[in-house]
Formats: C-alpha cells, structure tokens, sequence
C-alpha cells in the first residue's frame, strides 16, 4: 500500500473484503486486528537493529 500525497490509502480488494471493509467503514480499529500490537517492551534502536539485520 502506498500513501497519496493528500495521505489517503488503496486497500487492495482482497484485503477490504476479508475484513468487511465497505466506505465509511472506521479503519484503525480493523488494521490494529490485521497487523497487531506490539507486545515487547523495545527500543526504537533495538527494532531497527532487529529489522536491518544488525542484531
């Protein structure tokens, strides 16, 4: 997914009918259950260590 310049989101097909997303649909709440909360307890350098491979 790419953000436009006006900050706005493409959800693919797929994804906006496995998740019942339909317009006027409150989106937060249903991408926090599709891409989940962080539960560790990291620092920002740690994560970004961990996902550049430097760990």
């Amino acid at each position: 997914m790419r953000v436009t310049t006006k900050g706005q989101v493409t959800i693919p097909q797929h994804i906006r009918e496995k998740k019942g997303i339909t317009p006027h649909t409150d989106v937060p709440p249903t991408f926090r259950q599709v891409r989940g909360v962080a539960t560790v307890n990291m620092s920002t350098d740690e994560i970004m260590a961990l996902t550049r491979g430097d760990a």
